[in-house]
């Protein structure tokens, strides 16, 4: 969520007292009037998905219409499956220094739009604390865990109040009908059932639901795969992962989460297997993006793997190993390689550092 006095660049902001009161029924008639220098391609009724929005011309015969992220999510084009009653806030960015971040992709602009079912708060709802963590400014204290969950989506709140799984059924039913196409919907609902009701029926099949969803979608499989690891589902984990590496074989990421799968579920083989293939690929320069840090996680768990002590090590692994026991070394992954994020840790004083 862009806070438009700390943004430092230009953009148009609706909120939620402004969408409420327009009374529009689509987003396109939600957008008109509002945003300067707005046009559309076509009407709002268009189910062929041919609705563009343009937020400038580009000085060009040929302008490209602006995208959509929603929650989070880059839409592949007119979101015509959003509610707008469910829309809480807008934010348009054209000027180019404001879209920088997206590349190519948003070239057009970006309509930044959050929703009822979106992680993220208000900024006239942030605490002292929160307004000064976005400013960047030293000496700040950590928002609880019950701050968090305050800015959960609604659908969430009311799922964790629940006290028996008939009662989370009939919430998660009420708002399947609707929210069901959304990913995040769908793995919020999935990780809750798990972390609560894991040995149930329900549970199962909506699990199994879960995996038939989005089978084209690259995040959403990695992040049913991380769910898969976190609760111990080792089986269907590797499937995830085989899949993930069929969509991107060129990535060294893919190559790590398959073979590493492996090993945890007990295939310590086939994880040398793939390991192998994997340096041997590097040795042919067959990715054509290394990461550094990946490079040395993997270098980690390969030794770990073969049972390789530090003076033993040579080759691609050499070096590359912790030499002090006492440091420890932080894996944090996300189900979006693409994404750039910023870490902030919490120390024993409830201080913030980036």
């Amino acid at each position: 969520m862009f806070d438009k006095s700390t943004a430092g660049v230009s953009m148009k902001i609706l909120d939620e007292s402004e969408i409420k009161s327009s009374g529009a029924t689509t987003l396109g008639n939600l957008l008109r009037g509002k945003v300067s220098g707005l046009s559309m391609l076509s009407f709002d009724n268009a189910i062929d998905g041919s609705t563009q929005i343009f937020l400038r011309q580009n000085g060009t015969n040929n302008p490209i219409p602006a995208v959509f992220e929603i929650d989070g999510i880059i839409a592949s084009g007119y979101p015509e499956f959003l509610d707008v009653t469910q829309i809480k806030r807008i934010a348009i960015l054209s000027g180019l220094s404001a879209v920088a971040k997206y590349g190519s992709v948003g070239a057009g602009g970006v309509i930044i739009i959050n929703t009822n079912l979106g992680n993220f708060s208000l900024s006239n709802n942030k605490t002292r604390g929160e307004e000064s963590l976005v400013k960047g400014t030293a000496n700040i204290s950590a928002i609880t865990e019950e701050e968090v969950r305050r800015n959960w989506p609604d659908f969430l709140q009311e799922l964790y109040r629940s006290k028996q799984l008939d009662e989370a059924r009939a919430i998660y039913d009420s708002y399947e009908s609707q929210y069901g196409t959304n990913p995040n919907f769908n793995i919020d609902a999935v990780n809750y059932f798990l972390e609560y009701w894991k040995q149930e029926s329900f549970t199962k099949d909506l699990l199994s639901i879960a995996l038939n969803r989005f089978n084209n979608g690259f995040n959403y499989i990695k992040a049913l795969a991380f769910l898969m690891d976190k609760y111990d589902n080792q089986n269907q984990s590797v499937q995830l992962y085989k899949q993930l590496l069929l969509f991107k074989s060129n990535s060294a990421e893919s190559y790590r989460d398959l073979a590493n799968a492996y090993v945890q579920n007990g295939q310590r083989e086939r994880g040398k297997n793939l390991y192998a293939r994997y340096f041997n690929l590097v040795q042919e320069g067959y990715f054509s993006e290394q990461p550094e840090a990946l490079q040395q996680v993997i270098n980690t768990e390969v030794a770990v793997l073969l049972e390789i002590k530090e003076n033993q090590t040579d080759g691609p692994l050499s070096g590359l190993l912790d030499k002090d026991e006492n440091k420890t070394r932080i894996l944090l992954e996300w189900n979006d390689d693409t994404a750039q994020l910023d870490f902030q840790f919490v120390g024993p004083n409830n201080g913030v550092s980036n």
